[in-house]
């Protein structure tokens, strides 16, 4: 029996049945006995988790100063693919190019400050929670925030501040 890779369906049970014939002659070539034993095999699939959600605030802030708490919540499985693990990530267009902001483990939250979005999305950061269960079958949740580029203005202002508390003008 020859099964392709990720051929076989989340979730679902398939059985497999093997049957085996022996013949036997006997002196007279005419009268055979056959003899035959097959055995059945159910294997049920793995299913990812499901159900799961991000939240992520603030929803918007500056790069690199605003504290976004990042939080996954709601995931479900069947009992005995428990615990469940979590990778928590963010990227701006491409998710293959993700930022791992948590490592694996199974903490479902934590706080980062992430770079800014691109003007092109409106400065959108997307966050991403990866959800595994402990076969390794994964599902995700995403989540947007606007991640705005720091003031430039801000900085004048504060430079200009500091010449005045200088006494410099």
């Amino acid at each position: 029996l020859s099964i392709q890779p990720s051929s076989l369906g989340q979730g679902v049970s398939y059985s497999f049945t093997l049957s085996a014939t022996c013949l036997d002659a006997t002196a007279d070539t005419t009268a055979t006995t056959t003899n035959t034993a097959f055995t059945t095999v159910t294997v049920h699939m793995n299913s990812a988790p499901m159900g799961g959600v991000l939240d992520v605030t603030p929803s918007s802030g500056q790069a690199l100063t605003t504290a976004f708490l990042l939080y996954t919540s709601l995931w479900v499985d069947d009992a005995e693919d428990y615990p469940l693990w979590y990778v928590l990530s963010s990227y701006t267009l491409n998710p293959q190019s993700a930022t791992v902001l948590k490592t694996r483990d199974q903490v479902p939250h934590a706080s980062a400050a992430l770079g800014q979005g691109l003007f092109s999305t409106s400065y959108t950061v997307n966050c991403l929670a990866t959800a595994a269960d402990t076969y390794g079958a994964t599902a995700e949740a995403k989540k947007g925030v606007t991640v705005t580029p720091l003031s430039l203005f801000f900085g004048r202002e504060a430079l200009l501040m500091q010449k005045q508390n200088s006494g410099s003008s």
